[in-house]
């Protein structure tokens, strides 16, 4: 793929301001000094969607370790490059990072977004009036939970398994004692 997702850099900082400014509505627009406090935080972790050293999205998540989760904080492809497969791309990329759970927020008026998300196998959990200001708007707070691998089940199959032989041959043992 022509595309890379890597971590931003400190003089990534204003394009992706103006990545923000070029595509979105400007109160939801991450400043340079927001996204400075953010990649220098230790709990939160900010790429970009890079094509020949372009930067054309960016993904920022916060890390919830308490939890177990990941929260999508801000996700943006620059408009030219929508409808590419590379928001699910993007998705992708956190959902193979060491969490059960990715959370986030998503404008009730976004289809686009929500048909992405639904793609990506998030459940809307509940709604949030009036989580959005200028303009006042509702969110779907929407979460995935990713599925425990085949390979736990494999595991714990095996260490079941592995007790039902132990306790056998403790009773086999006690049992050829008398």
């Amino acid at each position: 793929m022509e595309y890379k997702l890597i971590d931003v850099k400190r003089e990534d900082l204003l394009a992706i301001q103006i990545l923000g400014e070029n595509n979105l509505n400007t109160s939801l627009v991450y400043k340079k000094n927001l996204l400075r406090d953010l990649l220098f935080s230790n709990d939160h972790i900010l790429l970009k969607l890079v094509k020949n050293k372009e930067i054309i999205g960016i993904i920022i998540c916060s890390l919830i370790p308490s939890e177990n989760r990941i929260h999508i904080k801000y996700f943006l492809i620059d408009k030219k490059y929508r409808k590419k497969g590379l928001g699910t791309y993007m998705l992708k990329s956190i959902t193979r990072m060491n969490y059960n759970t990715i959370s986030l927020h998503v404008d009730t008026k976004n289809l686009i977004a929500l048909k992405m998300y639904k793609k990506n196998n998030f459940r809307i959990i509940k709604l949030k009036e009036k989580y959005y200001s200028n303009p006042i708007r509702d969110s779907y707070y929407m979460i995935l939970r990713k599925n425990i691998t085949t390979e736990h089940f494999i595991i714990k199959k095996n260490r079941n398994n592995l007790i039902l032989f132990l306790i056998l041959l403790i009773l086999f043992l006690n049992i050829n004692k008398f």
